[in-house]
């Protein structure tokens, strides 16, 4: 992955999620895979990616959003926190169920969320 194709996917990822243009000082809460297996089972529909090429987009992304007056707090994930929220509200693993996790962990903080990750 070149730093332009990370950071149209950067640019991409903000449009998606309709980050506004200006900040001012907003923390941003993104997600940090601890390590490939980690980054594979959570991103098992992406199968091309690597940890380096998701390091390459994050640090992209951070720059967007401090370009736009705000941060990023970067959010560890790891699949036996996953397995242990799963675990507490009796569910079953899916590709849903871990997308659910990834948007509970990286919520803005201000955001009130019930049964989130422990």
């Amino acid at each position: 992955m070149t730093v332009r194709e990370a950071e149209n996917i950067a640019a991409g990822l903000a449009q998606r999620s309709q980050l506004p243009h200006r900040l001012n000082g907003v923390q941003i809460r993104a997600a940090d895979y601890v390590d490939e297996d980690t980054l594979k089972f959570f991103k098992s529909d992406e199968p091309g990616i690597t940890l380096a090429d998701q390091q390459m987009v994050d640090k992209a992304f951070a720059r967007l959003i401090q370009r736009r007056g705000g941060g990023v707090v970067l959010v560890p994930i790891k699949g036996s926190d996953y397995f242990k929220w799963l675990e507490k509200l009796n569910q079953a693993d899916s590709l849903a169920s871990r997308a659910k996790y990834i948007s509970l962990l990286t919520a803005p903080a201000r955001a009130k969320v019930e049964s989130g990750p422990s």
